[in-house]
């Protein structure tokens, strides 16, 4: 464990180089905040039962029985396995608790109490980061939950998809990505706080808040207009023109022309008279004659290719973007000079392109991640060096199903 007042070197590239973290339970969102934690040097432990471990290691798609959405999620985690059905392995969680920094569960409201791990035992100094669907108390805490199910009752699935149409999923899992950078966000927030209190906090995150945190002037407007925002496709109406479109080539591009600057830049680039009419002089204008804007620039994108679009669209300063699939990113040259992607070697799968860790620590590059442990890989390391225990124990507790 790490003093986080600490100015050790290594602390430059990777700010929590000492702290260890281990990850029980099997939301993903848990799973993810440790390995944003481990982007920024801390040692996680992922601590997963030795029957079959963590259900999310097996998740399509798979590459030689590997999952490639672990080996995003669970990256630079070590592997260590307890039996919590046995009160002896609760009691080795016991121990292990006594080194570690920081705790991340996502069993459920009662789920560590149901263990016969109450928090109030737990070491003052530990953060305890709770994760699940409803949050640790209120009507609904008992009631499972996934990514899925938080979007919709946040809200935000309400605001996901075409004008008129149902409600869609999002592509990811943004509601246990979004949980997750919150929680290591209060984790390292607690562990600065500990350096001059000597305690950490107990964190309750609940799935479906971090997705609310995101609905932005959803619930005021329902609040003091009264009315309810809702699903909007490409082409929302509060900011106009900005949408995605589709180009003479069938490429798709986001051009956002709403501030009063970009608009101005998006009339240079158009140069068609009609987008320069009185009517849209004010972001109030533009936004009441949203449907007529975009339906203008859907007209000019579609008239023209991907290239052309974007030499005149950069030319004139106006924000756009290509619809990137992920095969562009791997070989897109601004991706490649700064190092967006990473290649990580996997046991079994061989290197696996992925995201680098992110921000960027200007001047001092934060080493590469590395793969996930196997299940169980450093039972030897947890056990002996960390938690104390012999290798004639560590033994003993393997062949009687505790580890």
């Amino acid at each position: 464990m790490i003093d986080t007042g600490s100015t050790d070197a290594t602390s430059i590239s990777q700010p929590l180089h000492g702290v260890r973290a281990i990850v029980l339970g099997g939301l993903p969102a848990g799973t993810i905040a440790g390995s944003l934690l481990s982007d920024l040097g801390a040692e996680v432990i992922h601590v997963s039962s030795p029957r079959g471990g963590d259900p999310l290691a097996h998740r399509p798609p798979v590459v030689n029985n590997e999952s490639l959405a672990w080996q995003i999620i669970a990256r630079s985690s070590k592997s260590a396995t307890c039996n919590l059905d046995d009160e002896a392995g609760v009691h080795l969680l016991r121990e292990l608790l006594e080194h570690v920094d920081v705790v991340i569960e996502s069993f459920g409201p009662g789920g560590l109490e149901g263990y016969g791990l109450e928090t109030a035992s737990f070491p003052a100094s530990v953060v305890l980061v709770r994760i699940s669907a409803y949050g640790q108390d209120g009507p609904y805490s008992a009631y499972s939950g996934d990514d899925l199910t938080s979007l919709a009752f946040s809200g935000l699935a309400h605001l996901t998809g075409h004008r008129g149409g149902a409600p869609v999923p999002l592509a990811t899992a943004i509601a246990d990505y979004l949980c997750a950078v919150a929680c290591s966000q209060a984790t390292i927030s607690s562990l600065v706080g500990r350096v001059a209190t000597g305690r950490g906090d107990v964190i309750d995150a609940s799935l479906y808040g971090a997705a609310l945190r995101i609905t932005e002037w959803a619930v005021p407007a329902a609040d003091r207009l009264g009315t309810d925002r809702t699903r909007e496709g490409n082409f929302p109406r509060n900011a106009a023109p900005l949408g995605v479109y589709s180009s003479k080539d069938d490429q798709y591009v986001a051009i956002v022309g709403g501030t009063d600057a970009n608009f101005q830049r998006l009339v240079d680039a158009m140069q068609d008279p009609a987008i320069s009419d009185p009517r849209f002089k004010t972001p109030s204008q533009r936004s009441q004659q949203a449907d007529e804007l975009n339906a203008m620039v859907r007209a000019w994108a579609a008239a023209l290719t991907i290239e052309e679009l974007e030499t005149k669209c950069l030319a004139s300063g106006v924000p756009f973007g290509r619809v990137y699939t992920a095969r562009d990113l791997s070989t897109d040259p601004h991706f490649v000079q700064r190092g967006d992607l990473t290649s990580v070697e996997n046991r079994s799968t061989g290197p696996v392109i992925q995201p680098s860790p992110y921000p960027l620590f200007v001047g001092s590059p934060t080493p590469p991640p590395l793969a996930p442990s196997a299940l169980g890989a450093d039972n030897e390391y947890v056990w002996v060096d960390v938690a104390g225990r012999t290798s004639e124990e560590l033994a003993a507790d393997t062949s009687r199903g505790r580890i």
